[in-house]
């Protein structure tokens, strides 16, 4: 049994295992139409107020992944799973970093479960709090791009004192 928690799920349980586990399932069992609702009220033309930073979101989402490239079945799966979220909670709308947490949940799920997954994570999880925990994710992203640069720069040009090339 220890070797089976430490393993965790197989992967092709993963998706199924933290719908389940997560509260996702029960979520959406209780609202079983209000995912179809919303991305039938996209589809009739309601537009998202974040639609324009959703679609430029998606395109910068997972590029290099066949579903997420252009022409790709997740980049249209992603845009009406972000869009259907920001009008589901008006109060968090959309903000980013959304974007890879519902396309990591679209690699393994549907687009409905992916949904509900999302709606767990930004509800439950984080309540109150999903873009101050998207701020500070991108806060603590960049200070780490910013000291890559700087190990880059001092290893690769030889002109500082913390480097002994």
């Amino acid at each position: 049994m220890r070797s089976v928690a430490r393993q965790g799920l197989p992967p092709q349980h993963r998706g199924h295992g933290w719908f389940v586990l997560s509260g996702a399932a029960a979520k959406q069992a209780a609202s079983p139409l209000e995912f179809a609702t919303l991305c039938q009220r996209l589809r009739e033309g309601e537009a998202s107020t974040w639609a324009e930073e959703i679609e430029k979101d998606v395109l910068r989402t997972f590029p290099a992944h066949p579903s997420f490239a252009a022409g790709g079945p997740g980049r249209r799966a992603l845009s009406e799973l972000l869009c259907a979220y920001s009008l589901r909670n008006t109060r968090v709308g959309y903000c980013q970093g959304m974007n890879f947490l519902a396309a990591f949940a679209l690699l393994q799920l549907d687009s409905e479960r992916a949904f509900w997954l999302l709606a767990v994570i930004c509800e439950v999880f984080f309540p109150n709090s999903v873009r101050m925990m998207m701020m500070m994710t991108m806060m603590i992203m960049m200070m780490k791009i910013m000291m890559l640069l700087l190990l880059l720069l001092c290893c690769c040009s030889c002109c500082c004192s913390y480097c002994s090339c």
